[in-house]
């Protein structure tokens, strides 16, 4: 039995078009024409449309200062949301703004300088798009409200502890030229009372390269 089509209307022009129910769109938005597609992709309603369409606000209304307004669309690796816009520098070219940033555009009408910084009131929300839980800052102002709050990599929270597999260290770098063993060898020279001198020599090396192997400035990771 064949499905019948049925009559949709054109999210730019408002024309009526006719698709059928298993063609798949986005949300509520559609386009009756690859033109009428290319042309949303400036218009600044169409925008706000899919911007919106991607917000779960709170059920207390837009002036609501309490609640988290949750990006649903896709985010970044530290949970920011991620807008597509088209860039107008270049045409045709696509960039990804963050969700918060551009909602502080929309409200103000123009972008945080630099940096839109979160505060929210049951702590950090990276995904929140209220911007009364947004407030201006430098990027210094931003890095240290981000340490404030425990969010900075450092210590056992740093990529290179919780995924040491994906940083090249020692031997495994592209540009080592040194091994294990010959680590291994600096250290027991030095245990035993060469100079750092004469080791350097011994093994044809720099002497500030042998300090920094001893005192563990590099290669740290070999005991």
């Amino acid at each position: 039995m064949a499905h019948r089509k049925i009559t949709l209307s054109c999210s730019l022009c408002h024309a009526p078009f006719q698709r059928f129910p298993s063609v798949r769109f986005k949300g509520n938005i559609v386009f009756c024409s690859w033109d009428c597609r290319a042309k949303a992709a400036t218009d600044l309603q169409i925008i706000m449309l899919r911007f919106y369409e991607k917000i779960q606000f709170c059920p207390h209304g837009l002036e609501c200062v309490t609640c988290c307004w949750l990006w649903l669309g896709k985010k970044d690796a530290q949970g920011y949301g991620k807008f597509s816009l088209m860039r107008v520098e270049r045409p045709g070219k696509r960039q990804d703004i963050r969700a918060h940033r551009f909602m502080w555009f929309l409200r103000y009408g123009a972008y945080p300088e630099p940096e839109g910084c979160h505060n929210c009131p049951g702590g950090d929300n990276p995904s929140c798009v209220n911007t009364a839980h947004l407030f201006e800052g430098t990027q210094r102002e931003n890095l240290l409200d981000m340490h404030r709050k425990g969010r900075s990599a450092f210590g056992d929270r740093n990529g290179s502890r919780t995924h040491p597999e994906k940083r090249q260290r020692g031997s495994s770098h592209y540009a080592s030229i040194l091994d294990d063993e010959t680590i291994i060898t600096i250290h027991r020279l030095a245990q035993e009372g060469c100079k750092q001198t004469e080791i350097a020599k011994q093994l044809g090396l720099k002497k500030k390269h042998v300090w920094k192997i001893i005192h563990r400035k590099i290669w740290a990771h070999v005991r």
